[in-house]
């Protein structure tokens, strides 16, 4: 049942992943609008969503499908939910710059089970399954990076909004100046892949909700990387906001928690 419901997601991915490069690609005509304070909507996220949810209630699991965008309730009592951000990175994408995604999740029990993670500008999509495997465009996959000292790393920073900028950043900055290069791209997905794949060794995040990362903590989970708080405790799905994560390598996440610590 559950190899079904993985192919329904790779093929909302896929769908989705047109339907966002099509727009993408015309971006003039975007049509663009704030839902509230700092969160900015396009047409592209909503057809995005609509089609998703479209693929992913084919499937008939009865579970809910809580998107960034829309909630559908549960038709079935049952231990699943799908969690979906339908464009991830919506202000790159409004403004023509390539770091943007798409991510479909399904949980069980609040705790990570698939994952698939679609980066249409780069051609990539990546996912894993519930015995454990990841693929990358359909090829098995498995990474063992490493990675240098920690002045000679770039990592990922994403922190939403100037006014979160603010109140974090001399805290940040005290911490993080031992780094040597930090970049942040407006997205989950986009970073997120790039340390999935071992370009990257780390990406943190502030004030994120689970729809943004659930997608990647079920890959990371089983390509062996770490997805905690700053004081090393697992990431908790069943949290609405996630105040820390640090997804990293193994190496590079403890140098790291000592240093945020």
């Amino acid at each position: 049942m559950i190899l079904k419901n993985l192919d329904y997601a790779k093929e909302a991915c896929v769908s989705a992943s047109k339907i966002l490069l099509n727009d993408f690609e015309d971006k003039n005509n975007l049509k663009t609008w704030f839902k509230e304070k700092g969160a900015l909507v396009t047409e592209a996220d909503i057809k995005s969503d609509n089609k998703i949810r479209e693929i992913l209630l084919k499937s008939q699991l009865g579970a809910e499908i809580l998107s960034e965008e829309s909630i559908f309730n549960a038709t079935k009592s049952n231990k699943y939910k799908w969690l979906v951000d339908p464009l991830c990175g919506t202000v790159p994408y409004s403004i023509g710059l390539p770091h943007w995604g798409i991510s479909i999740s399904l949980i069980k029990d609040y705790k990570p089970y698939l994952g698939v993670l679609s980066l249409p500008t780069l051609k990539e999509m990546i996912w894993n399954d519930e015995n454990g495997n990841v693929y990358n465009n359909g090829e098995k996959f498995q990474v063992n990076p490493t990675f240098s000292n920690l002045k000679d790393l770039t990592i990922g920073l994403e922190i939403d909004g100037g006014e979160n900028w603010s109140t974090l950043g001399n805290f940040l900055f005290e911490k993080l100046n031992k780094i040597g290069q930090i970049n942040s791209f407006s997205s989950a997905v986009y970073p997120a892949f790039h340390v999935l794949t071992g370009k990257m060794p780390a990406v943190i995040f502030f004030d994120i909700a689970p729809v943004h990362i659930s997608g990647f903590l079920s890959i990371s989970q089983n390509l062996g990387l770490k997805c905690t708080n700053f004081s090393g405790e697992d990431t908790n799905l069943k949290n609405e906001n996630i105040n820390q994560v640090v997804l990293a390598w193994p190496s590079v996440h403890e140098k790291l928690l000592k240093i945020l610590n």
